[in-house]
């Protein structure tokens, strides 16, 4: 594998959403495993949010996301196929790559999240852990990242005259605290340890979605989630 390409192909469009879509399979295929047909089931806020949305327009299918997803993924290969040849050895890389930021990552933001504290003054079931963490993957990094953060940097830069710099400082920070509230819209108490270190996780990886692309920061999201739980 060439170090350069690689670096420079899986920032694309199209290698992002084709290393997120086996994320999406795997958070579908071990929801299946773990509910079937119970009435209770539990799933990433973000994704059942976007299927709540989805239902009231008439779209019920359970893998609804998955098919929408796989549809992007072969229109951005077709028209990036003389560009950019699609190899898919370089999903490997993106793994890799991944697992060495979401195990240095929780180290870092814990000791940021404790210094500014400082100077300011149930378990679930092993595979539920692992789907929710390939769902944060998915979908907490398409909506904040390469939604939110994303199209908010842009109007700025093209409407206002805003410098890039400032204009993705502005959005990181947007982006970075509507992702650390969403996780106090359920029954978690907000603390200010928890909500710095959200937000400092979203600052992260709004980073690393500019830096590195869609791809690597969904499956750093997922693999950061599980190590946290494996801690």
């Amino acid at each position: 594998m060439n170090v350069s390409t690689y670096f420079k192909a899986s920032k694309s469009p199209a290698y992002g959403l084709i290393a997120v879509l086996p994320l999406m399979v795997a958070y579908e295929i071990l929801f299946i495993k773990i509910y079937g047909d119970q009435t209770v089931q539990v799933r990433n806020l973000v994704d059942l949010t976007i299927r709540q949305i989805l239902a009231r327009m008439g779209l019920h299918n359970n893998i609804i996301l998955v098919l929408i997803l796989a549809a992007a993924v072969i229109a951005l290969i077709l028209r990036d196929q003389h560009s950019q040849p699609i190899r898919l050895a370089f999903l490997g890389g993106v793994i890799i790559e991944s697992a060495v930021y979401a195990s240095l990552v929780g180290l870092l933001i814990h000791r940021l999240t404790a210094a500014v504290l400082s100077m300011s003054g149930g378990s679930e079931a092993f595979l539920q852990q692992v789907m929710l963490s390939l769902g944060a993957g998915v979908y907490e990094e398409l909506v904040f990242r390469a939604i939110i953060y994303h199209f908010t940097a842009l109007p700025l830069i093209r409407y206002l005259a805003t410098s890039p710099f400032v204009a993705y400082a502005i959005a990181a920070v947007l982006s970075s605290t509507l992702f650390a509230a969403l996780h106090y819209l359920g029954s978690e108490t907000f603390t200010w340890y928890s909500g710095y270190y959200r937000f400092f996780a979203g600052l992260f990886f709004c980073a690393l979605y500019q830096l590195r692309g869609l791809g690597v920061a969904s499956w750093t999201h997922a693999f950061y989630d599980l190590f946290l739980y494996a801690a």
